[in-house]
């Protein structure tokens, strides 16, 4: 039974996203200060796992009942107490949170949902970005995982956005960004996040 980070990988098959480096790299970016969280395509439940175990309140969500019956299976062997909804990204839920994480897949394609983000590869990541400003609580934060093998800016129009971690592989470079609605920034928070960057016209 594989252990990452402190969760276990009890249950597990093929169907579903085994984690990988891009999962380590958003997990080390779970919030110290705990709130409402959303783990959207939660997959094995790795991140939904480990924030609630760090005392966040968690709801998590994939499009994939395989994959919510493993994560499910996953969170009941940690004691996580988490909330699931099979649903298309956060489509259904009414809820708003202090943060919403998402380890998409980016691989362009269409062939296997698992690692194809769309013919482009970032197709579904811009369909999350576009959800999420309505779920978002208003200085909530978004953590999203971008590959330069498909990272496309356009989806970000409406955000601020800020690299809060990065890792360089060998055919591709990851990178956490924690954007914010900029909108709903004020001038005193705008002053205050001054690292933060407006997606290009």
């Amino acid at each position: 039974m594989p252990e990452i980070e402190g969760v276990l990988i009890a249950s597990w098959d093929g169907s579903i996203y085994f984690p990988a480096e891009d999962s380590l790299l958003l997990l080390s970016t779970i919030p110290e200060q705990c709130g409402t969280l959303l783990d959207v395509g939660t997959g094995s439940g790795i991140i939904a796992i480990a924030a609630a175990k760090r005392g966040h309140r968690v709801v998590a969500t994939d499009i994939d009942r395989g994959a919510l019956m493993h994560a499910r299976r996953n969170a009941l062997y940690n004691g996580a107490d988490i909330q699931f909804v099979q649903c298309d990204l956060m489509s259904p839920l009414k809820a708003q949170f202090d943060t919403i994480m998402f380890n998409p897949p980016y691989l362009p394609g269409d062939e296997d949902v698992r690692y194809s983000g769309g013919l482009m590869g970032y197709e579904l990541t811009h369909r999350f970005l576009e959800q999420a400003r309505y779920r978002i609580k208003r200085n909530g934060r978004v953590l999203l995982v971008t590959s330069s093998i498909s990272w496309n800016e356009g989806g970000l129009h409406g955000w601020k956005f800020r690299v809060l971690r990065e890792r360089k592989l060998t055919f591709e470079t990851l990178t956490v960004l924690e954007c914010v609605p900029a909108p709903s920034l004020s001038q005193k928070e705008e002053a205050d996040l001054p690292s933060f960057h407006q997606a290009s016209p």
